[in-house]
């Protein structure tokens, strides 16, 4: 049963490259049933730059002035770093980047020369990502949960030598400071996984009081 108040904590989920509001569905079941007040965000993932896309996930954020938490999914995760910039009217109290390449994704470094360069091809927002002279810093605390389960197409173009998760590698996903973890799971994998699921939740109930 969902229980949520007017002072509960929001928590915006935002799903990666390629994907929709659905793929965050399990996740957001699981927030919700501890009585978070949970929302997904969906943007243009290919076509569509960061800057916009952050831009419209702020407007979301300062709809309301409760604090909010921050989900994001490999490059959701990255459109709500840029976001949490803009976070004026609710204060921010954490983000969780899954699988989000903060430092950059090798895979789509190699799409690109493969796809000519074309920034559309391969998600406008993450080409705008990697040209960024200064990576955002959250103005709250971090949560990074990285897979290890090499299953992805990342795998057949990079071919990883490090840990993985068939997409982003585990050293693609460090953010600075951030409180960090590792789950056998892959890209994809995670968004459907009870351990991550609770892992996430625990941290966010954590992080809330």
């Amino acid at each position: 049963m969902t229980v949520t108040s007017p002072n509960s904590t929001r928590i915006v989920l935002v799903h990666g490259l390629f994907m929709g509001r659905h793929a965050m569905r399990y996740l957001e079941k699981q927030l919700a049933a501890a009585g978070f007040d949970v929302e997904c965000f969906a943007y243009n993932t290919v076509t569509g730059n960061l800057e916009s896309a952050a831009s419209r996930l702020a407007q979301v954020l300062n709809s309301d002035t409760r604090p909010v938490a921050l989900v994001g999914h490999s490059l959701g995760g990255l459109v709500a770093l840029k976001a949490a910039q803009l976070c004026v009217a609710a204060p921010l109290s954490a983000v969780v980047l899954l699988g989000s390449p903060y430092q950059g994704a090798a895979a789509a470094r190699v799409l690109r020369k493969l796809t000519g360069g074309k920034r559309s091809r391969i998600g406008r927002a993450l080409t705008d990502w990697a040209l960024l002279k200064s990576k955002p810093l959250a103005p709250a605390p971090v949560f990074t949960l990285s897979g290890t389960r090499s299953l992805g197409l990342g795998r057949i173009v990079c071919g990883f030598k490090e840990p993985n998760d068939g997409t982003v590698s585990v050293a693609e996903t460090y953010y600075p400071g951030a409180t960090s973890a590792i789950h056998p799971v892959s890209h994809t994998g995670m968004l459907f996984s009870t351990p991550v699921a609770n892992q996430v939740k625990a941290w966010l109930l954590a992080s809330a009081k």
